[in-house]
């Protein structure tokens, strides 16, 4: 699975031109991407956002954008589990058709920024964004990753507006909604009519999912403050970016540099301490990405050595191992 953010954007020459098509691209290519990581297939992408064109658009004159939520339920509408007529979407490479629906759940800028720092690099999430272009105030991309920490929490998405910014920002002053779209394929057509069952689920999807479900599931603290940068916090000669409380100590999304032992802690605080998920990498090469309640590991865990590659799963209490 991967686990950065790709040079060249798959699908960057989709263009939607001058029409309000921008949530078909974007569900298409949400769609396009999980399904191939979660059953090994992928779908026509142009086939798919012609469908929804003639389902959506075409009937309604004076069409002027379609909202995300209307889409899906239109998917989940004509994808119905029955006959092979249901099958509505196409494969990109073979005469087969797929009978998809889609599970979306509306999730916070917080709660996709860390969803993002654990699956990064497959478009998973449909984000709305705001935009400065007249007619289009309201605009809808792929989420796929992280960008660079700039001077607020970012995150990359693909666009639909062809070889002209094939990715844009997302960000907390741009950010107006994000949905978690997860497709279910649950019978194919092949080229001579005949019905067949899905081909099984990939691992790399179980660990996706895994992850997604953990993030999601949490309740994480409302963040306070403003966001500072490299800010020196003198009770541990810590720098801390991201948001204050008004006690001035770390409060929501956060990244903290121990600089005795060099180490990054990136998550949730609350009251200065780490309550959530968090993510601490080391300069040995070890990620460990843990549930913390009040600054000891609790719950689900995972240690990664990226220099072996191996990994290790757990629970944890009390910043001690429960079940290894």
């Amino acid at each position: 699975m991967p686990n950065s953010i790709p040079n060249i954007a798959p699908g960057a020459g989709l263009d939607q031109g001058r029409f309000s098509t921008c949530a078909f691209h974007a569900v298409a290519t949400v769609l396009d991407e999980t399904l191939s990581l979660r059953y090994n297939i992928g779908l026509d992408r142009e086939a798919v956002i012609t469908h929804l064109e003639d389902q959506i658009m075409m009937p309604n004159d004076g069409f002027n954008g379609a909202m995300v939520e209307d889409v899906i339920s239109q998917i989940n509408a004509k994808n119905k589990r029955g006959t092979p007529q249901h099958a509505k979407f196409r494969c990109k490479n073979k005469g087969e058709k797929y009978c998809v629906t889609v599970q979306a759940n509306e999730v916070t800028f917080e709660k996709l920024y860390q969803i993002m720092g654990e699956v990064s690099g497959v478009s998973s999430c449909v984000a709305v964004i705001k935009t400065d272009n007249a007619g289009h105030e309201r605009h809808a991309v792929a989420v796929f990753g992280r960008a660079p920490r700039k001077t607020e929490f970012v995150l990359k998405a693909r666009n639909s507006w062809g070889t002209k910014s094939p990715l844009l920002d997302v960000s907390e002053s741009n950010f107006v909604a994000a949905y978690m779209l997860e497709p279910t394929l649950h019978f194919i057509i092949d080229a001579e009519q005949n019905r067949q069952d899905p081909p099984p689920e990939t691992k790399d999807w179980s660990v996706l999912h895994r992850k997604v479900e953990d993030v999601t599931s949490r309740i994480d603290p409302t963040p306070l403050g403003q966001f500072v940068e490299n800010y020196s916090l003198e009770y541990n000669k810590c720098l801390y970016t991201g948001r204050l409380g008004p006690n001035g100590y770390p409060e929501g999304l956060g990244s903290l540099t121990d600089s005795v032992y060099g180490r990054v802690y990136e998550g949730k605080w609350a009251s200065g301490k780490m309550n959530g998920h968090v993510q601490e990498t080391r300069p040995d090469g070890h990620v460990l990405t843990f549930n913390w309640k009040n600054h000891d590991r609790d719950g689900w865990g995972e240690v990664h050595n990226t220099n072996s590659g191996v990994k290790m799963w757990g629970t944890w209490k009390d910043d001690n191992i429960n079940t290894p």
